[in-house]
């Protein structure tokens, strides 16, 4: 029996997508090595070319050295509003560990969602939190996982 993998745009089944075999890469990133502060003061927004598979985000909450405890993060593509989770997180220390719950992530490594291309805006549940520096434009610190399809 093949198994069968099932495409779907949100409002429709649009066709069949094998399971993806290649490793993620890093599609969107605005982490860094700098100082930070609380409360982005721009949206976290990138712009994907062609169809991809989300397989992870991850956001941080350094929190002046506190952390936070875990909520939720998610996706909407600009044309058409269309809202990906918002998705329950997991979290891990940052700072070498010192610091707890300070990356929230969400792992779709094991359901990879196929979502299409166009521009996406990031939002996490507790922006007061959510780390933002001048390395990252103001916009919260975050990294998108995923495998492009050529």
């Amino acid at each position: 029996i093949k198994p069968l993998h099932i495409v779907f745009d949100g409002f429709r089944v649009i066709g069949e997508e094998p399971p993806i075999n290649e490793e993620p890469d890093i599609i969107f990133s605005t982490m860094n090595g700098g100082y930070v502060d609380n409360n982005p003061t721009s949206p976290a927004v990138f712009t994907v070319g062609s169809r991809w598979y989300l397989t992870r985000l991850s956001n941080y909450h350094w929190n002046y050295g506190t952390g936070q405890p875990g909520g939720t993060i998610g996706l909407q593509l600009s044309s058409g509003n269309i809202l990906y989770g918002p998705f329950e997180v997991t979290t891990e220390p940052g700072w070498y560990g010192t610091v707890p719950n300070a990356f929230w992530i969400v792992d779709k490594s094991s359901d990879p969602l196929l979502l299409s291309a166009g521009t996406y805006t990031i939002f996490d549940s507790d922006t007061e939190s959510w780390s933002q520096n001048e390395g990252s434009g103001g916009r919260g610190m975050c990294e998108v996982w995923g495998v492009i399809i050529q």
